[in-house]
């Protein structure tokens, strides 16, 4: 079975968009919510610890966690503080973290930034400061510095688009890749 990281890269951020959905469905109704003039919006829901988690047939698909999770209902937005989300996919584990996500639940897109990073249980790893992710179509970029390492590479580069329905990866600045014959230590 072919490793495809920007397919679980996109798995990942996937469900820090179902969450937020979620999320949202299950708040109260929204349509008489007062509309003030403030420039910055009031969350209408606020959550610490938050956790979902979906199930399949008894078996954990997948899970968002966040220390702080709040909706802007006149933004239609979700915002969580300190994400974590996990992925189990055909006996893998998949993580991404990263410090604050906010998803636009209308147009289901969003970013994650400050430290983003994800890992496969077998090894594979991704970093970068930002990135903006939408769910239709199931897209990921970021401008910032990005690094992919594995078992037996590393590559870096600047600015970075994935496309996830072509299963593709396209570092667009500075990219330099190292291999190695054996696992590092």
């Amino acid at each position: 079975m072919k490793n495809h990281p920007a397919k679980h890269l996109g798995i990942l951020v996937g469900l820090l968009i179902a969450a937020g959905l979620v999320w949202w469905a299950s708040m109260p109704d929204k349509t008489d919510l007062p509309r003030g003039d403030n420039k910055e919006e009031s969350p209408f829901g606020k959550m610490d610890d938050f956790i979902y988690t979906r199930t399949m047939n008894g078996q954990m698909r997948w899970q968002v966690r966040a220390a702080q999770a709040q909706y802007f209902a006149v933004a239609n937005e979700a915002r969580f503080n300190q994400v974590d989300a996990l992925l189990w996919e055909n006996g893998r584990r998949i993580e991404i973290k990263g410090e604050r996500a906010n998803v636009d639940v209308q147009s289901r897109q969003g970013r994650m930034e400050g430290d983003v990073h994800g890992e496969t249980d077998d090894g594979m790893v991704f970093r970068t400061a930002r990135l903006d992710f939408t769910a239709d179509p199931r897209r990921a970029t970021t401008d910032q510095a990005v690094l992919l390492t594995g078992p037996f590479f590393s590559v870096k580069g600047v600015g970075m688009e994935l496309d996830l329905d072509e299963q593709k990866i396209r570092l667009k600045q500075n990219v330099e890749a190292d291999w190695w014959a054996a696992s590092k230590p």
